[in-house]
């Protein structure tokens, strides 16, 4: 079951936060009351009473919701993405490995074909 779901606790793993005290606390930062969401939302005051007590939500309240608080609530159920220039920074870490490592595969053959010209030329000078 997704999210660390179980019918025991119906409640979301530890790994997830608690919805209900994310928004408290947009809320809060918002300096917005019960009433002004519900009035934003649509929904009657005792309603958004009983969201901001449940512990989970499904994701059409935590979309109505979000668009009313002016917040994505999905952000804090999926991973952040790495950094750009962390990327581009193991991108061109990596670009520099093969760099090397096309130029030690050139000179590896390079040795090779003089160890092969030797090898031709010794072998001639035994033959005589």
């Amino acid at each position: 079951m997704p999210f660390g779901y179980t019918k025991k606790n119906a409640t979301l793993g530890k790994d997830y936060p608690d919805i209900n005290v994310i928004v408290r606390a947009i809320m809060k930062e918002q300096r917005m009351t019960q009433r002004k969401l519900g009035k934003l939302v649509g929904w009657h005051n005792t309603t958004i009473n009983q969201m901001l007590k449940k512990r989970t939500w499904n994701i059409a309240e935590l979309l109505e919701i979000g668009k009313a608080l002016n917040t994505d609530l999905l952000k804090y159920f999926y991973p952040v993405p790495a950094e750009p220039m962390v990327e581009e920074a193991k991108l061109n870490e990596a670009l520099a490995k093969i760099t090397l490592l096309e130029e030690e595969l050139r000179q590896t053959k390079e040795a090779l074909k003089i160890c092969q010209a030797q090898l031709e030329i010794a072998v001639k000078m035994g033959g005589r």
